[in-house]
């Protein structure tokens, strides 16, 4: 697939093309993860949310996919400002219909891999 090869040489706008042309069931989750990432290295926060809450509200999700947005959502922002940092994660979970048992059971996933208490 031709986004493939612009996502690994970092162009990612033109991954960002062709991404948005996947039609194929078999492809879709696979191209939204390439947009999600595309879109966080172009700093497209709105749209790299929005396809965060579609892969999230997919019943095929994988482990990966949870850490890839603590990352982004709480682990990143702690890192670059402290505790005083502000995460989103409550609009996504009402949008995507998480409730939160599964919130806590992926932050302590989560949360275990970065050694938080």
């Amino acid at each position: 697939m031709l986004y493939n090869r612009y996502y690994h040489t970092q162009d990612y706008t033109n991954a960002l093309v062709y991404l948005n042309q996947v039609t194929d069931q078999q492809y879709i989750n696979d191209a939204v993860r390439y947009m999600i990432l595309s879109y966080y290295h172009t700093q497209q926060t709105d749209r790299m949310m929005d396809w965060f809450r579609y892969l999230l509200s997919e019943q095929k999700l994988h482990k990966d996919d949870f850490i890839l947005l603590f990352d982004i959502a709480f682990y990143e922002p702690y890192m670059k400002y402290g505790s005083g940092a502000t995460f989103d994660i409550a609009k996504i979970s009402l949008e995507s219909n998480l409730n939160l048992e599964s919130i806590a059971k992926v932050y302590f996933a989560v949360g275990s891999r970065f050694n938080l208490k």
